[in-house]
């Protein structure tokens, strides 16, 4: 036992002693179980475990309330206090054998503080002259009595259960005291008529009465809990989203989830209400959401952003309300969203609010997020040491900060209590070999959870573009695809090629492929290929990677999808299935990248989408990660055959709203190649392209620009050459602000 909980072990001791007490020396211990069948006994035992066992979650918050108040005064009205006292610490004893009893010291705390309620309150209740059992009427005094009963048993329910907490944290103080003890206590006072109603169901008609009447109680409390796992899945899905944006990039990965659970930590040291906690933490999660919809080159430059710059990074604010209006389960996070870059002084951004009128939960998530950033490495230096960031913030508390938040702070960190909330396998992921906080580094490493982790990243630059690596090539494997010094400083890049399918010559497959720099960037980030073998059962593959990074990072990793998804098809498909082959050879491809990515600080950070298709004979196999295209293309129409891996997609499935604040996240990918060492894959079912029929596969910068209709008159209307020319023409005219990239393969079969 360490010094510091002592108080606390010697409060449950006491409880505990209690509790015995209760049982053993009840000034009602005549009162016994002879004068009631067995029946009866066993079942209000089995009513009094169920509802111990059967917490039903509050509207708002992570806390719960049960039905065990209300039993525990049937079975002291029914039984009198004696009985009432062991049933009570019986129905804990199962209930905290069913949690494993965890947390150990709360159980203990539970299960023999009922002992203790159930005999003072019947204590009070039987000097107001109430009456037990047979003797149980509805009158005058009796009522009173009842009430008296009611007012005990919730006073020293919550005056000894109030004490939990800040005894564990050796911080105990009146007020939270006070808070702690009216917490969902008005839940609890409302079930206090329903005990009487129990005992007086089971006295006029019938123990078997008491099962039907908790009925609609036990339902309610399962609907609670459908609701209650329906929002804990939704959070989940939202958090991995959230984990998905910040995996793009290696600097700020487990950012978002480190601000929600300190901000946590941090909301309840100023004792804000705990319904108000909850919807804190999902807005500290989310905070950044609004950042998908900015530049990445803006997200990542490592020196001072210009005037225009500064004015779209300060835009993201308002796109994430935008986004979160439309998630009902966060009614209150929009507005702490909205409006967490305020400052004490009025100089935040984007309404200029001052002091008070920026909520709670955005001063919080402003503070705890700067603290995060600025003990995270970046790609231009080392994270600082949490010391330093300290002296950060006080530097600016009461300008840019405000000093309780700071205060709050840094007192949670100096008592090692900033990191509590983490989940441990969280701590020790976002603590580990990979580790990007500096402030959890010291902390797993003070706690002796991890070594002293040595400097793994040092200082960076931006770096100077590169060229791409040279892939070794099987001799048997004929390359076809567009020549290497084009893929970097090109504006436009085409090929045409005829690749047989059929022994006899007689079905072939015409592709045709361009990409073009567009109108905006100054760099072609995309990368198309297509592959034959000597070997016709190996078929036809064709592949489109659009990348992303700094520097010359997204030329290099499109450009290595394309090499090694070949390169691994072509490898391994000889003795495997084609279907395997191409979604492992996707999967092989990530690795290198992310190899690359993780060895060379040049290209940190990145990633690529990426698209293959494979035609042997007259079937058509496609792999897919990201957010590039395949369309299948007849004379009927054209069909979206992939689905794209974007944050808009994901939260569009978790709204019913059709808001264009969607669409604004739509550039966030939550699948691509690269920034994990592990990737999902999508596998697309076998389909049977048939004479005529076309597969088009195509970036962003043609389909957001050019739509499905449009593409389809055109692919299916034109040679597959001039397809792509006309297409790519029709993406410039209409702003051209991505690289445009656009392969299409059409099967033909000659049956003279």
């Amino acid at each position: 036992m360490s010094e510091t909980n002592k108080p606390y072990w010697v409060y449950l001791f006491l409880v505990f002693a209690a509790g015995v007490a209760a049982l053993i020396a009840n000034p009602w211990a005549t009162a016994d179980f002879q004068s009631w069948p067995s029946t009866d006994i066993l079942l209000w035992l089995v009513v009094v475990t169920v509802a111990a066992m059967s917490p039903i979650p509050l509207p708002r918050g992570s806390a719960t309330i049960n039905l065990t108040p209300a039993v525990d005064v049937g079975v002291l009205l029914l039984f009198g206090p004696a009985p009432a006292c062991w049933y009570g610490v019986a129905s804990r004893l199962f209930g905290a054998s069913a949690q494993q009893w965890r947390p150990f010291g709360l159980n203990v705390m539970r299960t023999w503080r009922a002992p203790v309620v159930l005999a003072v309150s019947g204590w009070v209740y039987s000097a107001m002259g109430g009456r037990f059992g047979m003797d149980l009427e509805f009158s005058f005094p009796q009522l009173a009595s009842l009430l008296a009963l009611s007012i005990t048993y919730l006073a020293v329910k919550r005056a000894i259960g109030a004490f939990q907490v800040p005894l564990k944290n050796n911080e105990l103080d009146t007020i939270e005291w006070f808070q702690l003890f009216k917490a969902n206590a008005a839940y609890d006072f409302v079930l206090f008529p329903f005990g009487a109603l129990l005992a007086l169901t089971h006295l006029q008609i019938g123990p078997i009465a008491v099962a039907f009447f908790l009925m609609p109680l036990l339902v309610a409390r399962y609907a609670m809990k459908l609701w209650a796992d329906n929002k804990r899945a939704l959070v989940d899905t939202v958090r991995t989203l959230m984990y998905a944006v910040d995996a793009a990039d290696p600097y700020t990965r487990g950012h978002s989830y480190r601000v929600s659970k300190m901000s946590v930590q941090v909301a309840r040291f100023l004792r804000v209400p705990e319904e108000d906690v909850e919807e804190i933490e999902y807005a500290a999660l989310l905070h950044d959401i609004g950042r998908t919809a900015i530049k990445r080159s803006i997200l990542t430059k490592p020196g001072k952003l210009s005037d225009n710059e500064q004015a779209e990074l300060r835009n993201h604010p308002r796109i994430a309300r935008n986004i979160l209006q439309n998630l009902r389960l966060f009614e209150d996070a929009a507005e702490i969203v909205y409006s967490h870059h305020e400052q004490p002084d009025g100089q935040g951004y984007p309404r200029g609010l001052a002091g008070h009128e920026i909520p709670i939960g955005s001063r919080i998530i402003m503070t705890v997020a700067a603290f995060d950033a600025m003990t995270s490495d970046r790609p231009y230096r080392r994270g600082l040491s949490p010391e330093a960031a300290f002296e950060e913030l006080l530097a600016h508390s009461g300008t840019q900060f405000f000093p309780e938040i700071v205060e709050a702070l840094i007192e949670l960190y100096t008592h090692d209590a900033l990191f509590e909330g983490f989940d441990e396998e969280e701590l020790i992921q976002y603590g580990g070999e990979d580790s990007n906080s500096r402030a959890l580094e010291a902390y797993l490493t003070k706690k002796r959870i991890l070594a002293p982790i040595p400097d793994k990243r040092g200082i960076r630059g931006s770096g100077p573009e590169i060229d791409a690596p040279e892939l070794d090539m099987e001799d048997d494997t004929k390359v076809i695809e567009f020549p290497a010094e084009l893929q970097y400083a090109r504006d436009q890049v085409k090929k045409n090629k005829q690749v047989a399918l059929s022994e006899d010559g007689e079905s072939l497959i015409k592709v045709s492929g361009l990409s073009d720099i567009g109108c905006v960037r100054e760099k072609n980030e995309d990368s198309l290929g297509v592959f034959e073998s000597e070997e016709l059962s190996h078929g036809c593959l064709m592949v489109l990677a659009d990348g992303m990074g700094g520097a010359a990072a997204g030329e290099v990793a499109s450009r290595l999808a394309v090499d090694n998804v070949s390169s691994a098809f072509f490898n391994a498909v000889d003795c495997r299935e084609v279907p395997d082959v191409l979604s492992q050879s996707l999967k092989s491809a990530n690795l290198v990248i992310n190899r690359t990515g993780v060895e060379d600080a040049r290209m940190a950070g990145m990633a690529t989408t990426c698209t293959a298709a494979v035609v042997v004979g007259d079937q058509v196999y496609i792999a897919h990660v990201g957010d590039s295209r395949a369309y299948f293309i007849s004379s009927k129409g054209i069909r979206a055959l992939t689905e794209d891996h974007t944050l808009a997609v994901e939260l569009q499935r978790m709204s019913s709203s059709d808001s264009p604040a969607m669409s604004e996240a739509k550039n966030v990918l939550t699948r691509c190649l690269g920034a994990e060492k592990d990737v999902e894959v999508d596998l697309l079912d076998t389909f049977t392209l048939h004479d005529g029929e076309r597969l088009l596969l195509a970036s962003d910068g043609l389909f957001n620009q050019v739509t499905d209709e449009e593409i389809h008159d055109i692919a299916h209307q034109y040679d597959p050459e001039e397809a792509c020319g006309k297409l790519v023409e029709l993406a410039r005219s209409r702003g051209g602000y991505d690289n445009i990239s656009v392969m299409i393969g059409a099967l033909e079969t000659n049956t003279d």
